[in-house]
């Protein structure tokens, strides 16, 4: 089967869609990875094919005005805007990338809500499968209620999402030579179509009523190429250290500034109270010290193994990493999703969530307790355990794909039947 998954401009994004693309091929599918050259290498990394989107970061600018400081629902929307505006740039270069690919493919996998792949799909004819990073979208949806979402704040963001978003969307859909009026009337109701719900056992608590659309399936087992291996002095430094480990991913919540809670960990780490170290990403200006090692990459299976704690922003990639590697998260959290998953998190009592902005001695605070917490350390091996016997994501993806094409050919043949009978 010919498979194209489509990214969505940021890491956290790719890789789970990498880490099902690797099992597709090990299955003996042809997958094919749609993204700006930004991600050439990750995806060249992971042993996949690589198909030219457009140069440069589908999400440059999403990345250079997402607000900074304490959370609040006008940051919150405000991001919201920002990716969507992104993928309303990108939608005409993804359906010009798919409509170049020969052989077509049978079928297009990507995050929820991504223009490109939905008007893709519609525009060559197959079915597109989207995949949602975590509980926390499905969970607004209630099949008890009459508006279909659990809760009147959820059922106004879904209307006002529409608003803003429909009008848009038909000037894209009109651009590309598609009919401005779709079937759909709706952009906030992900709820029609579904998906695959990555996510890990311990944190797939859902409520009540979720449809039957969405799917809970474990999170892909990829985190990156063994090129990005620690070197040695890196890894003496981490194995050898007499003081907590500490490892913190700067993810793209992170990108323009670091917050100063951070600054200052990397001066404590540098007087000797732990051994840091810090995966730098996209911020620039940081340099190692006496107590720290800064790595623009890594492989978080690997460095996690060394670490006594991780300091992160709270995206699902992260997250599962540590409840796979058994490592207490403490998380300060940024955009709206980081905050979704740290709340879940910390609920299980399997991390520490300080918000979006924790002053810098709660900060110092939490980091201590997560170190010599044994409560969280044994709830975090029994999920450890738990998530062994998870669905791997890609067999989820060709069972959904059977039962949709099924689905389709039984509904051909009973309306032929019909047809039949009434002549």
């Amino acid at each position: 089967m010919n498979i194209a998954l489509l990214g969505q401009g940021t890491r956290g994004d790719l890789y789970p869609l990498l880490g099902i693309g690797r099992s597709l091929v090990e299955r003996g599918h042809r997958v094919i990875v749609l993204e700006y050259d930004e991600y050439e290498s990750d995806i060249e990394e992971a042993g996949l094919d690589f198909h030219l989107v457009h140069t440069g970061s589908q999400c440059a600018h999403v990345f250079e005005n997402v607000p900074v400081g304490p959370a609040t629902p006008s940051t919150e929307l405000a991001t919201h805007r920002l990716y969507f505006d992104a993928s309303l740039r990108s939608a005409p270069h993804f359906v010009a990338a798919l409509g170049r690919l020969a052989p077509r493919p049978e079928v297009i996998v990507a995050p929820s809500n991504h223009l490109g792949a939905s008007l893709g799909g519609e525009m060559l004819g197959v079915p597109v499968i989207s995949t949602f990073l975590g509980s926390s979208v499905p969970a607004t949806f209630d099949t008890r209620a009459a508006s279909g979402m659990r809760s009147r704040s959820d059922e106004r963001m879904a209307k006002l999402v529409d608003r803003l978003a429909l009008p848009r969307i038909a000037e894209v859909r009109r651009e590309i030579g598609l009919d401005p009026a779709p079937d759909t009337t709706t952009f906030a109701r992900v709820d029609r179509a579904g998906g695959l719900v990555l996510t890990a056992s311990p944190l797939a608590t859902l409520p009540p009523a979720i449809p039957p659309t969405f799917e809970i399936v474990g999170y892909p087992d990829y985190y990156g190429s063994d090129r990005h291996q620690l070197d040695e002095p890196t890894r003496q430094f981490l194995a050898e250290s007499q003081v907590p480990v500490v490892v913190c991913t700067l993810g793209d919540g992170w990108a323009r500034t670091l917050p100063d809670q951070l600054r200052q960990f990397l001066d404590r780490a540098d007087q000797g109270r732990y051994r840091l170290l810090m995966i730098g990403g996209r911020v620039p200006g940081l340099s190692s010290g006496p107590g720290t090692r800064i790595v623009s990459r890594a492989n978080l299976r690997e460095v996690l193994g060394y670490a006594d704690v991780s300091v992160n922003h709270g995206g699902m990639g992260t997250l599962i990493a540590a409840l796979r590697g058994a490592v207490p998260s403490v998380m300060m959290t940024q955009w709206p999703d980081g905050r979704r998953n740290a709340a879940a998190l910390a609920e299980q009592g399997l991390g520490i969530d300080l918000g979006s902005a924790p002053s810098t001695d709660e900060f110092f605070r939490a980091v201590d307790e997560a170190i010599g917490n044994d409560m969280i350390k044994q709830r975090l091996h029994a999920a450890s355990t738990a998530m062994r016997a998870e669905r791997d994501p890609a067999d989820a993806l060709l069972d959904r794909l059977h039962r949709e094409r099924k689905g389709r050919t039984d509904h051909a043949e009973t309306s032929t039947g019909r047809s039949g009978a009434s002549r």
